[in-house]
């Protein structure tokens, strides 16, 4: 092994650099926060303005380690490739599965205000299959799935 800094000629162009793949995670994040406090403020508005800064923080952190997570693409005990959805969902699901844990009471009430206090969709632990399907889209954007990167780097805000 050598220490020398692989030149970025010989890397493939249409794979974005761990820097650039976690901004864009973060700006994906702060579009899904934004929608989260803005809908907070307005669909229900007895929530704290404490809680709907954090959604919106914890969006943006959450973009940033699943830009993180699409680097992620052999596992070195199972000795196998992992494809971008799976660690991208699996590591969302995580992130919002430990969330609803310091947030419980908080997400408790918001789920029976929408689904009431009988309803199917009424335990907080519904939050994690939210966060794994936005870890699979924010995962697909990063990769290039659905080149809006792309589109993203011809308006010059990613080079």
């Amino acid at each position: 092994m050598t220490d020398e800094i692989p030149a970025t000629e010989n890397r493939d162009p249409t794979q974005y650099l761990l820097m650039q793949q976690i901004a864009l995670g973060k700006l994906l994040g702060l579009f899904a926060g934004l929608a989260g406090f803005l809908m907070l403020k307005y669909c229900f508005p007895e929530t704290g303005a404490l809680f709907r800064w954090g959604i919106l923080l914890w969006y943006i952190t959450f973009g940033a380690v699943i830009g993180l997570c699409v680097q992620i693409s052999y596992h070195p005990i199972l000795k196998c490739k992992l494809p971008v959805w799976l660690t991208t969902g699996v590591m969302g699901a995580w992130l919002n599965f430990v969330m609803s844990f310091f947030a419980f009471d908080q997400l408790l009430a918001l789920m029976q205000n929408i689904f009431g206090i009988d309803g199917l969709l009424q335990s907080p632990f519904w939050f994690t299959a939210e966060g794994m399907v936005m870890g699979l889209l924010f995962g697909i954007i990063i990769k290039g799935g659905l080149n809006i990167s792309r589109c993203l780097g011809r308006l010059n805000i990613l080079p």
